[in-house]
């Protein structure tokens, strides 16, 4: 669907996903159309059920500021572009 409507750009986008290979896909296209200000909500973000989710983060998005929700179980992370 991204590849095939490049005009959209996203404000909030909640990634429920936890698997690495998809999001080692899904975490660049998405960033590249994400607006300044936008929010990426993860779910399971440093969470034991999907290791994954953390390490595409980590390399994807280093360097970025990652906030945590406190006092939550999932979702449980976001970075603000």
């Amino acid at each position: 669907m991204i590849k095939k409507n490049p005009h959209l750009r996203f404000k909030l986008v909640f990634l429920d996903i936890g698997i690495n290979s998809v999001l080692d896909i899904a975490i660049p296209l998405i960033w590249k159309r994400l607006v300044k200000g936008g929010i990426l909500i993860f779910d399971q973000y440093n969470h034991e059920l999907a290791p994954g989710e953390t390490l595409a983060i980590e390399k994807h998005l280093k360097g970025k500021k990652i906030r945590t929700i406190k006092n939550s179980w999932m979702p449980n992370a976001y970075i603000i572009k």
